[in-house]
């Protein structure tokens, strides 16, 4: 056996795929377990958390967004829309377009959805300081503008 006395995990613990992973699956499940009493998963979530941002937007706009096929954004849609979260209607500019739109159900629902969001990260980020918190995110929107981002322009058919 060699004289290494690191552990396996520690190991892979110096490369930042595995960290950046095994976080974020970390992340995910608990997320979806906070989430669960609501009757939404974190794409949902991600979803109300678009429109309440941006305001409505096409479905095309919200695939684009959430870096999803089409398909799978109206099944989340029709999720929400059953829900009586999000109401989906003709648009006004063109009437082969649907536009999404959040409900006053589907605010109150982000609003309560939203403080478990923060009392995750706070908890998943916990021993950051407030300065790392946002050298952090800032860092990682970096990293994300130039792997994740879609390549449409911002603010295009909402």
């Amino acid at each position: 056996m060699a004289a290494n006395s690191l552990r396996a995990t520690e190991i892979l613990e110096t490369h930042v795929g595995y960290l950046l992973s095994r976080l974020g699956s970390l992340s995910a499940a608990r997320f979806e377990g906070m989430l669960a009493p609501f009757g939404i998963t974190r794409m949902h979530f991600g979803l109300l958390k678009i429109l309440d941002g941006a305001g409505p937007s096409s479905q095309n706009m919200l695939s684009n967004d959430l870096g999803m096929p089409p398909s799978r954004v109206v099944a989340f849609v029709d999720d929400l829309e059953e829900q009586g979260l999000v109401a989906r209607e003709r648009s006004e500019q063109d009437r082969r377009v649907n536009v999404i739109r959040l409900t006053s159900r589907g605010r109150a629902v982000l609003a309560r959805a939203n403080k478990i969001a923060i009392k995750w990260e706070d908890e998943l980020l916990g021993d950051l300081s407030a300065a790392e918190r946002t050298h952090l995110i800032e860092m990682l929107q970096r990293v994300a503008a130039r792997h994740l981002r879609p390549a449409s322009a911002p603010g295009a058919n909402r």
